[in-house]
């Protein structure tokens, strides 16, 4: 029978408890009469010496050392039971919480414990005791507050590209069916050439009811020159309001609204893009924020609407006083561009950086446990 050799470690890790096939080779199952030493690894135990005796049957108890800067003592748990000795034998009397002598009903936790049951753990001056025998109990533990309110939804447009496509589903419990709007980015970007077309203002484009449909579009009220009347206005553009377009519908349009007085009724408005456009700017994540948000004033019922006082940038907020049943927001980038909540999200990086102030939502994690919420 051939005949082999191995190297016997040091046992720096002390003892484990691990099964033999995952504990490492510095680890012990077992150990009696020996030290763990940092530096040394394992040694014999140092010898004791006799002292005193307490004249008592510590039998199944566990028996701790506890060095406090006044004086030494042992510390004995057993079966109910907990008693405190000095170095004489002397035997130390212990207190409750109340500062009544402990008694049996104080070592409760302890019942039925033997000598493989009890644990402890010396931190500082005080000693932690662990009986195997309990069941630890659960508690109700802290309640997690919900969302804002019932009937809350948002969604975060985190980036943009060419030729991506966006959609949202909603639907309430007060809709028969679910209301689906979507919105495509160009697949490229062009240039535009200068443009211009001009207007007889009607009483509801005076009045900012309606819209100028300029033909072309634009980025910017910066890039245009906008007369009335043959005056240009440049120090009153604060009275109008640009919307860059639609092209998604097959419109290449930007329009136009009068929010002022400088406008009225029968005014000719002569509106002008005298240098080069790009439509580049439809890759600004906050522009397909507020296409969908058109889409879904338009689409869904006067109960279920965008609060367009809290829409910040590219994010969006839907609110009801209905249960939102479903609220699905997808793109066609692995739904990367896009993120939607109603009360809980799954990463923080799925949240806006603006919101509306005092929102709540849950963040869950990946997995389905809820205790790391």
């Amino acid at each position: 029978m051939p005949t082999y050799s191995v190297q016997v470690p040091t046992f720096l890790g002390g003892i484990s408890q691990q099964s033999a096939a995952i504990r490492q080779s510095n680890l012990v199952e077992e150990a009696s009469n020996v030290e763990f030493m940092a530096t040394e690894g394992t040694i014999k135990r140092y010898p004791t010496k006799w002292i005193t005796s307490t004249g008592v049957d510590l039998s199944g108890y566990k028996i701790a050392p506890l060095e406090r800067d006044d004086a030494d003592y042992i510390a004995c748990f057993g079966d109910a039971d907990v008693r405190v000795y000095d170095t004489d034998g002397n035997s130390i009397p212990i207190y409750d919480k109340d500062d009544n002598l402990a008694d049996a009903a104080d070592y409760a936790y302890l019942s039925g414990a033997t000598y493989d049951d009890i644990r402890y753990h010396i931190l500082a001056d005080t000693i932690f005791t662990l009986n195997r025998q309990q069941v630890v109990a659960e508690t109700a533990g802290r309640t997690l507050i919900t969302n804002i309110t019932t009937g809350e939804a948002g969604l975060f447009v985190k980036q943009n590209n060419y030729g991506v496509e966006f959609t949202v589903e909603v639907k309430t419990s007060s809709m028969a069916t679910a209301v689906k709007v979507g919105f495509r980015t160009p697949n490229a970007s062009f240039n535009q050439a200068p443009a211009s077309t001009s207007f007889t203002a009607t009483p509801s484009q005076a009045a900012g009811t309606a819209k100028f449909f300029l033909g072309f579009l634009c980025n910017s009220l910066d890039d245009l020159i906008i007369r009335v009347n043959g005056t240009i206005v440049t120090d009153k553009y604060d009275q109008f309001e640009l919307d860059p377009g639609v092209i998604d519908a097959g419109s290449q349009d930007s329009t136009l609204r009068h929010t002022g007085s400088v406008v009225n009724s029968g005014d000719t408005v002569f509106v002008e893009l005298p240098t080069t456009t790009s439509i580049s700017f439809f890759l600004d994540p906050s522009y397909v924020r507020r296409r969908l948000t058109t889409k879904l004033q338009a689409d869904l019922p006067v109960s279920v609407q965008p609060v367009s006082g809290e829409i910040s940038d590219s994010a969006l907020r839907l609110s009801t006083n209905d249960d939102i049943e479903i609220f699905e927001v997808t793109d066609s980038q692995a739904n990367t561009f896009i993120s939607g909540w109603t009360d809980r999200a799954e990463r923080i990086s799925d949240l806006p950086t603006h919101y509306q102030h005092g929102a709540v939502v849950r963040i869950t994690g990946g997995n389905t446990s809820g205790e790391d919420d």
